[in-house]
Order: C-alpha cells, then structure tokens, then sequence
C-alpha cells in the first residue's frame, strides 16, 4: 500500500486545517458580537421604554396632586361659608347657642352709651352671643334705646340696674383684654367710682 502523501495532498491537508481553526475561532467571537449588538439594543430600548413610562406615571402624579389640591381648596371654601352661616346664625339668634363664658354684673345706673360700648367691645373680642338682664343682643335686636324717664329698653322691654351681662365665648383672652389699663372696664370704673363691676367665669352658659 502506498502511504505516501504528495506534496500537493500536503498543501490541501494545511489548507484545510487552517481554514477549520479560522472558522471554530472567528465564527463563535462574530456570533458572540451579533447577539451582544442585538442584546444591547434592546436593553437601550427597554431604558427608553422605562424612561417614557416614569414621565408618563410622574404626570399622572402631578394631575392627580393638582386635583386633590383643588378639592381641598373647595373644601376650604366650603368649610369657610359654613362658618359663616353658622356665625350668621348665632348673631341673628336664629338658634339656641350654649358654650363657655362669662357673666358680667353691674350694681347701679349707668349711662346707656356705655351699655353699647360694652355690648360692641364683647363682640369686637370675639364674644359668640351676648345676653343683658335675659334679654339677647343680636343683629335683629331693634336697639338698646332710653325712655323719657331715662329707663332702659331693649326690644319693648324696660330693664334697670342691676345689669347682667352674659356673654358665651372663650372668657381667658376677652377678659384680659377687657382688665387692661385703659380698656372699658377700667374707663368704666373711673367714670362710677362706686360701681361694683363683677365678673365670673361660667363652665356653660345658655342663651335662646
């Protein structure tokens, strides 16, 4: 048998070999390199979908806080003009009213204005309701008037001293103000040098 390889069965043999060893080294890094480009864009197009997505979420975000924002301030408002019907309602004596307070007595005569200016300054301070001798002052109280006589009417009803005021409101603050240097009570006292100004604090003081 005839085991000699020609030159040119040599030359074929390494042209193959070689040709084998290109293919197994560069055809593996060539697949490698398409899937990696591949993969790389979609991993680029999934950020961006991501991306669109987290402005899409941030804007519903932003709507949905510009609406509750906008159903707080109609709250508000709303809040607002029930204060305002309820504060109407108390001062027109349209309903029974009941809370906290003070009583204020005094013990002889005075001149009406000063019955006014104290009925004026309760309310200025904050006062809810405010009530002389049974009587309450509100919105629709036709006036503290004067008789020839000098008596005192409210509303068709002749009153005298002693005056009790009732007033329904936080009394701390009120008070403070009404003892201070200057303030009416003091005015009040210095004009009556015999007048017996009292004032109480009540737990709970009703008024119809």
């Amino acid at each position: 048998m005839n085991l000699k390889v020609t030159y040119n069965q040599r030359i074929f043999l390494l042209t193959t070999i070689i040709a084998l060893v290109l293919v197994f080294i560069f055809f593996p890094k060539a697949r490698f390199k398409s899937i990696y480009r591949e993969n790389d864009g979609n991993f680029f197009q999934e950020i961006k979908i991501l991306k669109d997505k987290n402005e899409d979420l941030k804007k519903e975000v932003s709507g949905l806080e510009e609406s509750l924002g906008q159903i707080a301030d109609q709250d508000k408002a709303l809040s607002a003009i029930q204060d305002e019907i309820e504060k109407y309602k108390k001062l027109s004596g349209d309903s029974q009213i009941f809370g906290p307070g003070f009583t204020l007595i005094l013990n002889r005569d005075v001149a009406l204005s000063w019955l006014v200016d104290l009925k004026n300054k309760f309310f200025e301070y904050g006062a809810q309701a405010v009530s002389i001798n049974g009587i309450r002052l509100t919105n629709k109280t036709s006036g503290i008037d004067s008789l020839p006589k000098g008596q005192i009417i409210i509303n068709g009803s002749i009153i005298a001293a002693p005056y009790e005021f009732n007033v329904i409101c936080d009394p701390e603050p009120i008070l403070d103000i009404l003892d201070a240097p200057s303030e009416i009570f003091d005015k009040l006292s210095a004009a009556y040098p015999d007048l017996n100004l009292k004032t109480s604090k009540k737990e709970m003081i009703y008024m119809q």
